[in-house]
């Protein structure tokens, strides 16, 4: 992956990476779209995911730092992405801030909500909570490429939030199926238990939903907290922070 978002270091990028390339004998580049840093820095950083032991000990060979990962909820959705990766944020930060303070856990926010997760990489450990919103353009991404075996190598993240889905981006997507196929990867490769938030009430994802292997959780803005949301942030928001109350209530 080429992760920059920084002007100037394109082409210095672009032959790290295919540098890198020449000497370990990969077959494809995926660029990760969304994710990049608009912090300048001295030099360009590598970074490497691998569930293949042999595979890891080559990128290490190489000088490439390992990517770090805490649990990892991935929020996607037509509307709501950013409410509700913001309000999952807010209550984590707080619940931890209050019940974690001597084992210094912390929620990391990033991904397509324009704040890089390069920023907070480093600093990622593996009881931390790290909340991505991913748009269907990175989903759609991680179905693109060479791997022989994708259930054991492709990954979804082990909480999943899908907010809804309305018709968008179809000019890219080709049309409303390819839409929903990117939207799904999301939660396509959970595991049985990993967990997955979805808005009930939308019918499109009601329906997409079946698919998931996962536990399936559908939560509802309880009665108490109708009014408060419809006064402060409108009706329409409603799900989006029943989803957020149903992460956060997960957690403690």
């Amino acid at each position: 992956h080429a992760i920059t978002a920084a002007t100037h270091y394109e082409w210095d990028m672009a032959e790290t990476i295919a540098k890198l390339a020449s000497e370990l004998g990969v077959k494809e580049i995926i660029s990760l779209e969304g994710v990049g840093s608009g912090e300048e820095s001295e030099g360009s950083r590598v970074f490497y995911y691998s569930s293949n032991e042999k595979n890891a000990k080559s990128f290490e060979k190489a000088g490439i730092e390992a990517l770090k990962e805490g649990i990892i909820i991935g929020v996607t959705g037509t509307r709501g992405k950013s409410t509700t990766c913001f309000l999952i944020f807010k209550f984590l930060e707080m619940f931890f801030r209050a019940c974690y303070q001597k084992e210094r856990r912390h929620v990391f926010l990033g991904g397509n909500i324009r704040a890089s997760v390069l920023d907070f990489m480093d600093n990622v450990r593996p009881r931390d909570v790290v909340i991505l919103e991913l748009s269907s353009f990175q989903l759609d991404d991680l179905t693109h490429d060479s791997w022989s075996n994708e259930d054991t190598k492709r990954k979804s993240p082990h909480i999943a939030v899908l907010t809804n889905i309305l018709r968008d981006h179809l000019n890219w997507h080709g049309n409303m199926q390819g839409y929903m196929a990117a939207k799904s990867v999301i939660f396509k490769y959970q595991k049985h238990d990993d967990l997955l938030f979805a808005n009930g009430s939308d019918k499109v994802v009601k329906k997409m939903i079946i698919q998931a292997t996962s536990r399936i959780k559908c939560p509802r803005l309880a009665k108490r907290f109708q009014d408060i949301v419809d006064t402060n942030l409108g009706l329409h928001y409603r799900s989006s922070v029943a989803l957020a109350i149903g992460v956060g209530t997960h957690f403690g």
